[in-house]
């Protein structure tokens, strides 16, 4: 009798299973950092009416002609609007045409608004909620990042100036050859 083939190898679970124990402990200390700054856990719907404004973040179509969503955001803001002045949310969202060995279609994301607040408030946001979650350093390939150390502060400019060496307030042709000249697939849209 031929050996049968499983879809499912509990030995292979076993290997990603510290995986899945540190993703319950960081979403735990998530939802932990939002509740104690006052902010409210919401849900909204999956399935949108339209894909998101985004032209560059491309939609799943399903039979009844709506999308799955790719970002909370628009139903989000709809919650500000109504009054909800600090909001989170940690849900599924699908994005086509952007599969890659790092990214899937389906992912998790952490989506967060407070009104009235500026960018900076939520990089403070970012650097407190970094900083709570019990998690003191990660390493990605060659690089690491501590989440302990000093943390630099740039503006979008500023950063693509340090580090790309692109200046931002040049025409859009001119940033796309820049861009090409790098390696980096430009499209028209």
């Amino acid at each position: 009798m031929a050996q049968q083939e499983y879809w499912w190898h509990p030995h292979e679970f076993e290997k990603k299973k510290p995986c899945l124990h540190k993703r319950k402990q960081i979403i735990s200390a998530i939802r932990r950092f939002f509740d104690e700054q006052g902010f409210w856990e919401v849900e909204t719907p999956v399935l949108q009416t339209m894909p998101g404004a985004d032209v560059h973040i491309h939609g799943f179509q399903v039979e009844n002609g709506q999308y799955l969503q790719n970002s909370p955001e628009f139903s989000m803001k709809k919650l500000l609007v109504a009054g909800c002045p600090k909001i989170y949310q940690i849900c599924p969202v699908f994005r086509k045409e952007e599969r890659s060995k790092l990214h899937n279609p389906e992912f998790t994301m952490l989506e967060w608004y407070r009104a009235g607040a500026g960018y900076e408030d939520i990089m403070d946001d970012c650097e407190a909620l970094l900083s709570n979650l019990d998690v003191e350093r990660f390493q990605y390939q060659s690089w690491e990042c501590n989440l302990q150390a000093e943390w630099q502060r740039l503006s979008v400019a500023e950063a693509f100036e340090t580090y790309a060496k692109m200046p931002l307030d040049q025409d859009l042709q001119a940033f796309k050859d820049i861009a090409e000249t790098r390696g980096v697939r430009v499209t028209d849209n």
